[in-house]
């Protein structure tokens, strides 16, 4: 499974932000599915031409453990997500309270 980092900052505002890796991990999750369909279609094939139930089998467990793998990247790139959009929130929250804070003690409007 891949390492994925929680989120970075960015320098000049300090707004989390999404890691770069966010983007390539959910290619690479497309890219096990499109896998695991194509050995699946490549099994299924063999199995209707030639008929060994052997090989068609084996292609099914290399389906079965890309479809695995894609599934558990998929809830952990999820979950990091949902934390960046938490992060987010919690960021704009303190920019409103901070803006707030400002406005209401400058003594613009008596």
């Amino acid at each position: 499974m891949l390492p994925y980092p929680d989120y970075t900052t960015n320098k000049r505002s300090g707004r989390p932000e999404a890691d770069q890796s966010s983007r390539t991990a959910s290619l690479m999750i497309w890219m096990a599915w499109l896998m695991a369909a194509s050995m699946s279609a490549v099994g299924i094939l063999i199995y209707v031409w030639w008929g060994p139930l052997d090989i068609t089998l084996c292609f099914f467990g290399i389906a079965a453990v890309l479809v695995f793998i894609a599934e558990g990247e998929r809830r952990t790139l999820k979950r990091k997500k949902t934390e960046l959009v938490v992060a987010q929130k919690k960021y704009e929250a303190g920019l409103e309270k901070a803006f707030h804070e400002q406005f209401e003690s400058s003594n613009l409007f008596p």
